[in-house]
């Protein structure tokens, strides 16, 4: 099973998220069900180890703290894959963040090749080279972004 871990978006949230999913002809827009902020990718693990990975998740402690989102950005520089909105920088998040990818890795698993982004993936499949700038040229989606509302993350 393909497993990540990613904390969930609240209604509001996604709603304002929805709004901005237009501009990019072709891409394929994420569902309401699909909308999360990533924490870790993990990957392909087999039954035995998504339970390893359940426990040690469910052994990390760490304050409650608020997020909000503000910018979009994409992953893949030449060949543009996904699109996604940018969570604020917070140290609580990047704590959170730590403890999760060190979890992760004390049970057997890689550590993550990627920098971490703090992120929730809009699109995927994105059919040409200019997707930010065609989504960056809808101001008024991307005004829905920066409306203030915010995400209180309590557990994972």
């Amino acid at each position: 099973m393909r497993l990540f871990v990613a904390l969930p978006i609240p209604d509001i949230v996604a709603q304002r998220l929805m709004l901005m999913q237009g501009g990019v002809p072709g891409a394929r827009w994420q569902s309401r069900e699909q909308l999360h902020l990533t924490l870790r990718f993990i990957g392909d693990v087999d039954g035995g180890d998504a339970r390893a990975i359940e426990d040690v998740l469910a052994g990390i402690d760490a304050p409650a703290f608020d997020l909000q989102l503000h910018g979009v950005g994409q992953f893949g520089n030449k060949q543009p894959h996904a699109l996604w909105a940018a969570a604020r920088k917070s140290e609580l998040l990047d704590h959170l963040q730590r403890k999760v990818d060190t979890a992760i890795r004390r049970v057997g698993q890689p550590q993550d090749a990627h920098k971490f982004i703090a992120h929730v993936t809009l699109a995927r499949r994105i059919p040409c080279r200019c997707v930010l700038s065609l989504f960056q040229q809808a101001d008024q989606r991307r005004q829905h972004l920066s409306c203030g509302t915010g995400i209180s993350v309590e557990r994972l």
